[in-house]
């Protein structure tokens, strides 16, 4: 997690863009949302069932013939969030342009 939030403002720094994430909001992700999500995951209760559940490989196997369905799926779940986010992020690039620009 923490190296996403790196990744993003390096590339925010390098592409010369405006702050996507500021300061303190990476120091509030950093000491307390993230160490909160890590406490919860190791304090849960392991299954009981785990030797029963289905490995990984054959789901994998099951999975290798809805390639395309997958894919499909997943850019139609992904698409909108993504066209939305990057909406409002021009929305608010030519907002905080424009308002300058007036000063």
């Amino acid at each position: 997690a923490s190296m996403s939030l790196v990744m993003i403002v390096l590339l925010q720094s390098l592409a010369c863009m405006p702050v996507v994430i500021e300061g303190l909001a990476i120091t509030l992700l950093l000491v307390c949302f993230i160490p909160m999500v890590c406490t919860a995951l190791l304090f849960s209760t392991s299954s009981e069932k785990i030797i029963k559940e289905i490995p990984e490989k054959r789901s994998e196997e099951r999975a290798r013939g809805k390639t395309n369905r997958m894919f499909v799926l997943y850019a139609l779940r992904f698409a909108p969030t993504a066209i939305a986010s990057l909406a409002v992020f021009v929305a608010y690039l030519h907002y905080s342009f424009d308002y300058r620009l007036t000063e």
